[in-house]
């Protein structure tokens, strides 16, 4: 009976070291300069969509509005990494630079408020998406209110990015 297993030890410090790395890899992805970089990436994508979703309205194109409320449904998703992500660089920046808490506050404000607006949007296209799918044709209004209001999410998600990089900017003037 004791010889069925030979090290049980073996496959437990395994699984730790596993589990060891993969944590020091997300601790590595969720920096503080990774969350600024990927904040770029939804808010590209959503302005890209909304550019794309002008062109379907101009062109009367349904599947080129459906790209572009796809490809918002996809940047409302790709938020939702770069929230996480935050969330990890708050928490280091005021373990390194406390006297900063102040500017992470503002940063954060504007953050929850892009972040939900890309939601809202992201759910709304969703919406829009069936209703095309479904009846091959969606109300005007509906596919404007997509479109005004990613050029709004789009603002927004710019002006939260641009507090984020002030609050990077200070930082490392104040580490140097």
């Amino acid at each position: 009976m004791t010889n069925t297993i030979k090290h049980p030890n073996y496959y437990h410090f395994q699984f730790v070291k596993s589990n060891l790395l993969l944590n020091h890899q997300i601790n590595n992805v969720m920096s503080p300069s990774f969350h600024l970089i990927a904040n770029a990436f939804p808010a590209a994508v959503v302005l890209t969509g909304a550019f794309i979703l002008l062109i379907g309205i101009l062109t009367h194109s349904h599947q080129m509005q459906k790209t572009a409320l796809i490809t918002m449904v996809i940047a409302a998703l790709i938020s939702i990494f770069v929230v996480f992500a935050g969330y990890t660089a708050k928490e280091e920046i005021r373990k390194t630079n406390p006297e900063k808490i102040a500017s992470i506050n503002i940063h954060e404000d504007k953050a929850q408020s892009a972040f939900v607006m890309i939601e809202i949007l992201g759910i709304l296209a969703i919406a829009t998406v069936y209703q095309l799918n479904k009846h091959n044709s969606v109300s005007s209004s509906l596919i404007m209110l997509c479109m005004i209001l990613s050029f709004v999410v789009g603002y927004a998600m710019i002006v939260s990015i641009q507090s984020g990089i002030s609050l990077n900017h200070q930082i490392v003037q104040l580490n140097e």
